[in-house]
């Protein structure tokens, strides 16, 4: 954090470094050289001339831009950088490429090196075309760096794995408490922790029935723990040697994607919907009903791809219901089974409202599920339950006979709590107000299902807090599924 009297300078810093990355990095194919002059352009060392080129030191130079724009998106550019670096690879082939090139592209070497792999899925933090997903798979399938450069390649490896499962953060102090969150933290479930025999597949850690992201990032959260420490579970120390690191991480990904029994120990409590009319289920027995996930990054899901789609999808089929989610965006891992939504990352409330009838058109949901409102909170808080009721107004206006729209408070933001406080107190009283001029709006009550702990950056959702929101869905439109 620093002291306060240099966080202008250090702003000014930023700045110049986002312009610079522009200077230095190729336009075509985005790589950038070892080392570069204040212009931008390649520098050439003494201890070696290969420096100009793209090489190990270069690697990190897109995760630098990624998570940058992740945290702050101060400047859009990043999207383009991580675009353009991401077809360049695609382009080499994208589980072959090698690991150095000219900056005009021409490759110097053969070797596919974790670390770039690391890295390049980094990038998929700022990158916008789908390709971005099959990078940071790319990332889950590696196994831990050996061999000579394996201290380098190991380092960035465990950036990355930290950098996309959204467990890289600012630390200066503990997370802010919001003390208007009234949750009982008594009530808010904990990882199930089971015992395994010596014939069990371990490293199912959030007890879903598969070994997946939701597995990683729980890791993640425990990784450096030394048995006797206060960070410790040792249903986490998967090699059984007292400390939980990379060796860990291996053992999931060897089993990565497989099924396994689950034990229901303490199942995960969430909150119902609340307040305006009671829906009427919609008269739709054995058909399929179009679901249109509505929202931000939050529903995109940019800490864990898929967000709450994922236990949502599953809560749907496993009780038989038949759904088709609808929508122009697509991502998620396997175990989603449909994977289209409208959830774009960093939209406000107006982004949304400006493209809404075209999606409405084309798409034609009988549902629309919205969490909307959170880039407003720190953007343009001012008026944000007004351009909320305009866009109710839009959607209710193109929903179908009998279709529905769920409208939902939004989830703890402790960097603008007090916006969230007093947008999210607003919304019920905006769906009312539309519900009794006959809109079919129902409000849904998502704040009180999470809190701070649920997060994985102090915004987004870790696994855990998506799989409450998944829960708070389910049961608001439970109902309206036709079996």
């Amino acid at each position: 954090m620093g002291p306060e009297k240099d966080r202008e300078t250090w702003k000014k810093v930023a700045a110049t470094s986002r312009e610079f990355f522009k200077k230095t990095t190729h336009p075509t194919t985005g790589l950038a050289p070892d080392y570069a002059n204040f212009d931008g352009s390649p520098k050439s060392v003494s201890w070696g001339t290969e420096h100009v080129d793209f090489r190990y030191d270069a690697w990190r130079t897109v995760n630098n831009s990624a998570f940058d724009y992740a945290w702050f998106k101060k400047d859009a550019w990043a999207n383009t950088y991580a675009d353009r670096i991401q077809d360049f690879f695609v382009s080499k082939g994208r589980t072959t490429y090698g690991g150095c090139y000219k900056l005009d592209g021409t490759q110097t070497n053969n070797d596919h090196s974790p670390g770039l792999v690391a890295m390049n899925a980094v990038a998929s933090l700022a990158a916008t075309k789908a390709q971005a997903y099959d990078f940071v798979e790319d990332l889950w399938k590696l196994s831990a760096p050996s061999g000579q450069y394996r201290y380098y390649d190991g380092c960035l490896f465990m950036f990355g794995l930290l950098h996309v499962s959204g467990n890289f953060r600012i630390w200066g102090g503990p997370d802010p408490i919001d003390p208007t969150d009234p949750v009982d933290p008594t009530n808010t479930p904990k990882p199930t922790i089971r015992p395994l025999t010596p014939a069990a597949i371990r490293g199912d850690l959030s007890n879903d029935g598969v070994i997946n992201m939701a597995d990683v990032i729980l890791l993640a959260t425990k990784f450096n723990a030394i048995d006797g420490d206060g960070k410790y579970v040792s249903a986490y120390d998967l090699t059984d040697d007292g400390v939980i690191n990379m060796a860990d991480v291996v053992i999931i990904g060897k089993y990565f994607g497989k099924n396994v029994m689950v034990v229901t120990e303490n199942p995960t409590k969430a909150s119902a919907p609340t307040n305006t009319p009671t829906p009427t289920p919609i008269p739709s027995a054995k058909t399929t009903i179009k679901v249109m996930p509505l929202g931000d990054s939050i529903t995109d899901g940019l800490t864990v791809p898929g967000g709450y789609r994922i236990k949502l999808w599953q809560q749907i089929t496993s009780n038989g219901f038949k759904v088709d989610f609808v929508g122009s965006m697509s991502n998620g891992p396997s175990e989603l089974g449909d994977k289209n939504h409208e959830g774009h990352s960093g939209w406000t409330i107006s982004q949304i409202d400006t493209n809404i009838n075209t999606w409405m058109d084309t798409y034609k949901p009988q549902i629309v599920l919205l969490h909307i409102g959170t880039n407003d909170m720190y953007q343009t808080p001012s008026g944000a339950p007004d351009r909320l009721g305009t866009l109710i107004d839009k959607i209710c206006a193109k929903l179908p006979t009998g279709g529905k729209l769920y409208v939902s408070d939004i989830i703890p933001f402790p960097m603008s709590a007090s916006n969230v406080t007093a947008y999210n107190a607003k919304i019920p009283g905006v769906v009312q107000q539309k519900a009794s001029a006959g809109k079919p709006v129902y409000f849904v009550e998502m704040y009180k299902a999470l809190t701070s702990n649920d997060l994985a950056d102090g915004v987004h959702p870790n696994a855990t807090g998506y799989n409450k929101m998944a829960d708070v869905w389910f049961n608001a439109i439970k109902a309206d599924l036709g079996k």
